[in-house]
């Protein structure tokens, strides 16, 4: 699996680590524990997706290449009531 890049804002990317969310969070006054379960909700929102939002973002990148079959796409999900 490809690992987890952020793209910042002045265009770089790097991997993706959950240790600067948490160091970050103490340096801004955070318990130690709060800011590793902060570091951790964030790391699974990540990486845990919901089929839905998984759609999404399906038809969002579908639409750019193909607005016909971004089209069909979602009516297939809103017929078969996903």
């Amino acid at each position: 699996m490809k690992e987890m890049r952020v793209i910042k804002k002045n265009g770089t990317k790097e991997a993706f680590d959950a240790e600067k969310i948490k160091n970050i969070s103490k340096r801004a006054g955070t318990f130690h524990l709060k800011a590793n379960l902060l570091g951790d909700k964030v790391e699974k929102q990540l990486y845990e997706i919901t089929s839905s939002k998984l759609r999404d973002i399906i038809y969002k990148a579908l639409k750019e290449i193909d607005k016909e079959a971004a089209r069909r796409y979602r009516k297939y999900y809103i017929e078969n009531d996903y």
